[in-house]
């Protein structure tokens, strides 16, 4: 599978969907990719720091799976829901 992939551990706030949002900038830069998948751990946040990632991923990705191994809460969900495809663990 040809995909770029990224974690996002930590609460969503503003500041860090411009720092994610770089960083995915860069790597893409680097890549040929047009699949992504995003591991996604939060607390929740900001919504507006959610949906900016979200809409980000979809603009930069013709695929976005969203990938939940246990916390998502709050804002992450919102951003979760940006994705094609969820992919939840057992816990």
């Amino acid at each position: 599978m040809n995909a770029d992939f990224f974690l996002y551990n930590g609460p969503l706030e503003r500041g860090a969907d411009l720092e994610f949002i770089e960083l995915v900038g860069h790597a893409q830069q680097r890549s040929n990719a047009d699949k992504c998948a995003l591991l996604l751990v939060t607390p929740g946040g900001n919504p507006d720091a959610a949906f900016k990632i979200g809409r980000y991923l979809q603009e930069r990705y013709s695929h976005l799976s969203v990938i939940v191994p246990g916390l998502c809460k709050s804002a992450g969900t919102l951003l979760a829901i940006s994705a094609h495809e969820l992919v939840y663990t057992p816990y």
